[in-house]
């Protein structure tokens, strides 16, 4: 989903596919704004869009389909070798259900906005989900647990992670 008045950037041809979801947060939705909110409380550098802001979602696509031969450097600009991603000849569409908000809000994660995104990615038809988002383990499943093993059954392949805790 585009965003006018995201500053223009330069995108590679990996991205297929980009989707936003807000509707969940009733504080900042306004239908008339892509991806239904008016950003007001985002935090500065979040984009209003399917665009990342280059956190953890960005990195984890980037090892995955990072391009063959990337050279890589350090922050000096020291040339370090070249690097490739695990796939480098795959594709990717995003679901953005993650956002940062001023005022302490970090990385919230609506269960509505990724249970949406779950949803459009099977209809969508893609091979892999990978949700690199974690709170921990459980023995409860939840709705999203749920919605991931609906998609694992109709051959999807789901990684999900367990949390930070060790």
């Amino acid at each position: 989903e585009y965003n006018p008045d995201d500053k223009p950037f330069e995108c590679n041809n990996k991205i297929l596919l980009a989707r936003c979801y807000v509707e969940a947060l009733s504080n900042v939705t306004d239908p008339t704004m892509p991806c239904g909110g008016d950003g007001a409380r985002l935090t500065e550098g979040s984009f209003l869009s399917a665009r990342g802001a280059g956190s953890h979602g960005t990195h984890v696509a980037g090892t995955a389909a990072g391009n063959y031969g990337v050279e890589a450097l350090n922050s000096d600009g020291e040339f370090l070798g070249l690097i490739s991603g695990i796939a480098p000849r795959a594709r990717i569409a995003v679901y953005k259900a993650s956002w940062r908000f001023d005022g302490g809000i970090r990385g919230f994660l609506p269960e509505l906005s990724i249970l949406q995104a779950i949803e459009d990615a099977v209809t969508d038809g893609v091979d892999v989900i990978n949700m690199s988002f974690g709170g921990g383990a459980s023995d409860n499943l939840d709705s999203v647990d749920i919605a991931l093993l609906n998609a694992a059954t109709g051959g999807i392949f789901t990684i999900a992670s367990a949390g930070n805790g060790g």
